[in-house]
């Protein structure tokens, strides 16, 4: 079989089917898709809130709660007590398959009346506004916290404590302010840090111990932008930089900017692994167009696929058991299609079924006990399952469901954004994919205003002391306008309060007060990150835009001829370098 050159339906831009992914569908059981790999994660992700929290009563306990759904939804929610105890049957709201509907209009009708899990947190303690969190303490404004403890504004985190404004971070303690970190403490406004303890504003540093402002560095101290000093000499330099001011920390940063500059970066960061294309890739086997996953094999598509995770293709916030999963979100197990949050085996269509050892769900929403052979929400036996299934596909091809947009559905492409119980804002895909108010709503899809806040700002950013030493405690009980004043595209609250903790984790650090509300710092952190694109490229090592230090093995014959796929799109400022090439220079 050829490749074919698809016009995807959303964006109306060209995109490839190869051979290896024809295969693949035949595999799964799907027919190819009319979506391309970007608007088919951007349609996922409108199905994935993280970080929009509300109050809101368990229908059943009517205790108040802490929800990622908006009080207007007309479904109920439940604690999560509540929503694994024998007092929530979600049986109770099926119904039958109706022929004469289209498959997505009655999936629709069943989405607005079953009631949903206020947030999927397991063992947590004291952390509320936090969603995907498993054994987790005293966490606030966290998302995808693991075993950890006192994690405050922060992002994919793993086996830490003390942290605060970290996107993806591992084995770390005492860190603020970074992304993709791990097995470090101590680090301060950083990215791509390994085994970095007491630093500050690092790029590319493995087994860094005191060192300030260095890019690419491996197994140094006492560095201040690469330039080495002794134990006494470092002391006594470092007092330069005192980033406890906050104007000085601004300084700082844009000159950090600039130093960044002077240096190659490597076109991709893939650790341990095997015929892989992506970036932020670790121990992984055969995987294409991944991004942030690791122990995957023959993956292709896939964002944050952790501790697992093969043959499957355009899965999100995956992993462990997945396998021959396709176009879903937040799932393990074997077989997933088209569904969000279902763990469990062969589910398709399904939201919010967490069903490890249940099997068999088709078009389900809100099951967590071990249900088998449903079909909205109604049990069949497994001969009526299997009887009624192929004819409900056959249905979805016969009747398709077509948006407001005029994008048409059938079996083959995942629940449509303009049903999600999510508005475009409120989720992920707003992260990722941006969008205005108007392009959101031209879309056909939701957008929701920000609530009016009746608070009154009590302390403007620019007011605030310049010092951390001369923070008073009082300032945890002013509310503090954001810099930016809602005038961005970051969801900015316009105005926000310090937590304790956060007071004393800047103490302790040494660290100016933020003047930017969480949002806004969270959008800020994502901006640090590359995009999830990949361009095709050629190596620029060819001493015109970067001095090498060495002679590398290309040299003799001029450029280097190596080609890759690489997040950094070609209109950007950075000199990247293969793997050879960097390794050369830095390692």
């Amino acid at each position: 079989m050829k490749s074919e050159t698809k016009i995807c339906q959303n964006c109306k831009q060209n995109f490839v089917i190869e051979p290896e992914d024809f295969d693949f569908y035949k595999k799964v059981s799907v027919p190819p898709p009319t979506f391309c790999p970007d608007c088919r994660l951007q349609r996922r992700l409108a199905w994935r809130n993280e970080r929009s929290f509300y109050r809101r009563t368990c229908s059943i306990c009517n205790k108040e709660v802490v929800a990622r759904y908006a009080p207007e939804m007309p479904f109920p929610v439940v604690c999560i007590n509540c929503w694994h105890s024998d007092k929530y049957d979600p049986m109770a709201y099926g119904q039958a398959y109706d022929f004469s509907k289209p498959f997505f209009v009655q999936f629709n009708e069943l989405s607005r009346r079953t009631p949903r899990p206020a947030l999927f947190s397991t063992n947590v303690v004291n952390s509320d506004y936090c969603n995907n969190c498993l054994q987790t303490k005293n966490a606030y404004l966290s998302v995808g916290i693991t075993r950890s403890e006192d994690i405050y504004y922060s992002h994919r985190i793993d086996d830490s404590r003390d942290m605060v404004d970290v996107v993806f971070g591992n084995s770390c303690e005492q860190c603020g302010y970074s992304t993709d970190i791990g097995d470090s403490q101590g680090i301060l406004f950083s990215r791509y840090v390994s085994g970095g303890l007491n630093s500050q504003f690092i790029y590319e540093g493995k087994n860094v111990q005191n060192c300030f402002g260095c890019v690419n560095v491996r197994g140094v101290s006492n560095q201040i932008f690469n330039q080495q000093y002794s134990k006494e000499g470092y002391l006594e330099e470092i007092k330069k930089y005192d980033i406890g001011s906050y104007a000085t920390l601004k300084e700082i940063k844009s000159a950090f900017v600039e130093f960044k500059k002077k240096f190659p970066k490597r076109y991709a960061m893939i650790q341990s692994s095997t015929n892989v294309v992506g970036d932020n890739i670790h121990n992984a086997r055969n995987c294409k167009y991944a991004f942030d996953s690791h122990n995957g094999e023959n993956l292709k598509y896939v964002m944050e696929i952790v501790d697992g995770g093969k043959d499957s293709y355009d899965i999100n916030h995956g992993g462990l058991t997945l396998q021959l999963g396709y176009d879903a979100s937040s799932c393990m197990g074997m077989s997933h299609k088209f569904s969000v949050g279902a763990f469990g085996h062969h589910i398709e269509y399904s939201e919010s079924c967490i069903n490890q050892a249940g099997a068999y769900l088709f078009g389900c929403v809100s099951i967590p006990s071990k249900k088998e052979y449903c079909i909205f929400n109604k049990q069949y036996t497994k001969e009526e399952y299997e009887l009624l299934y192929p004819k409900i596909i056959q249905h979805m091809k016969e009747m398709p469901y077509q948006d407001k947009g005029g994008r048409m559905y059938m079996y083959g492409e995942h629940l449509p954004i303009e049903i999600s119980p999510f508005a475009y804002n409120e989720t992920a895909a707003q992260e990722f994919f941006p969008l205005t108010k108007e392009e959101v709503l031209r879309r056909g899809y939701r957008w929701r205003d920000a609530e009016t806040k009746n608070y009154t700002i009590t302390l403007k950013a620019e007011n605030i002391s310049d010092h951390i030493k001369d923070a008073p405690d009082s300032i945890l009980k002013e509310t503090i306008s954001c810099e930016h004043a809602g005038i961005c595209n970051d969801q900015c609250a316009t105005a926000f309060r310090l937590v304790e903790a956060e007071l004393q984790f800047c103490r302790k650090m040494g660290v100016a007060l933020p003047r930017l509300c969480p949002n806004c710092r969270h959008y800020e952190q994502l901006r640090e990150r590359n995009p999830l694109k990949l361009w095709h490229r050629q190596c620029m090592c060819d001493y015109k835009t970067y001095q090498n230090t060495v002679k590398h093995g290309h040299h003799p014959t001029g450029r280097c001829p190596n080609e890759f796929e690489t997040s950094y799109a070609p209109d950007r400022l950075e000199t990247i370098y293969c793997e050879p090439c960097y390794n050369a220079e830095v390692v």
